[in-house]
Order: structure tokens, then C-alpha cells, then sequence
């Protein structure tokens, strides 16, 4: 939404009005790029370790759920 805003009105920058707007919305999709690629980092750092290949594949809760 704010790169469309930014595109409309990159036209008529030479007036004031305009340009701040533009400065804006330039601003905003700037902080949406910083925001998603912080998201991503963050749900990579966030992943939790592959098991061993000689292990089982159960989750270390499962067992006690077999008890039952």
C-alpha cells in the first residue's frame, strides 16, 4: 500500500505537500523491509535442532504419553 502511495506520488515532488508524503511512505516501506527480514530472523533463530540421525524421531513428551 505505501509503495503504490510512493509511485503516485513520485510525479509531483517538486511541491512540498508531495514530497513529505512521499518521504513518508518511502520511510514506511523501508520499516516494513527491516520489519519482515527481522521476522524471518527471528523464526530461523527460533527453529529447534534437528535430532540425530542414529536417535529416534519422537519428541523426549511422547514417551510419557505411551505410559498411560
Amino acid at each position: 500500500l505505501a509503495a503504490g502511495f510512493l509511485i503516485y506520488v513520485a510525479g509531483s515532488l517538486q511541491k512540498v505537500v508531495p514530497r513529505s508524503d512521499a518521504l513518508a511512505a518511502a520511510g514506511t516501506v523501508l520499516a516494513a523491509a527491516v520489519l519482515v527480514a527481522a521476522a524471518l530472523y527471528l523464526e530461523r533463530c527460533c527453529r529447534s535442532p534437528e535430532p540425530p540421525d542414529g536417535e529416534d524421531s519422537q519428541r523426549p513428551g511422547s514417551r510419557q504419553a505411551d505410559r498411560r
